[in-house]
């Protein structure tokens, strides 16, 4: 891609995401996770897909990037866990089998929000037991800051939460 394509898409993601949150343009795909011994579906990951009209799908290598670059990344990771709990909370009230689902926090969540309030107060409100979420981090969030993430880390880890290193 070009300087100038590239230049568009950041100002375009930069200048859409609300929109695009508003508007649900932006839609939780799952990739399922797999027992490799009985290949068993043992839960699943969200994963955030950007469906805009005009553009079609875009990739997350290209809205990720921009957000966290320009600290916006909370607004789609938090739009992204109250979905989780949306679908989740319909199928228990359909009366139909859940698995735990995993998502990823960036380390920016962890500087510009309270991501661990955010988190809870999005599960109380759906009523999801904290078993049925994972949070992801990236390895190479810890190298930066790595005291301060770590206690963070620790209150998802107290509160009961898994929390996994995924090698992103």
């Amino acid at each position: 891609m070009d300087n100038n394509k590239r230049e568009d898409l950041e100002e375009f993601v930069i200048h859409s995401i609300d929109d695009a949150i508003r508007q649900k343009h932006i839609k939780v795909y799952y990739q399922p996770v797999v027992r490799t011994i009985n290949r068993s579906l043992c839960g699943l990951e969200a994963l955030a897909r950007w469906d805009d009209p005009q553009r079609g799908l875009l990739s997350p290598g290209c809205f990720i990037k921009t957000l966290e670059d320009h600290s916006l990344i909370s607004k789609l990771d938090m739009y992204i866990i109250r979905q989780v709990c949306i679908e989740m909370k319909e199928r228990f009230k359909q009366g139909k089998n859940a698995v735990p689902v995993s998502f990823n926090l960036s380390r920016i969540d962890f500087i510009t929000c309270d991501v661990f309030a955010q988190v809870e107060a999005t599960l109380k409100e759906y009523d999801i037991p904290r078993d049925m979420i994972r949070i992801e981090i990236t390895e190479s969030m810890m190298a930066k800051d790595a005291i301060r993430l770590s206690n963070e880390i620790l209150k998802f880890q107290k509160a009961g939460y898994q929390v996994w290193m995924d090698d992103f």
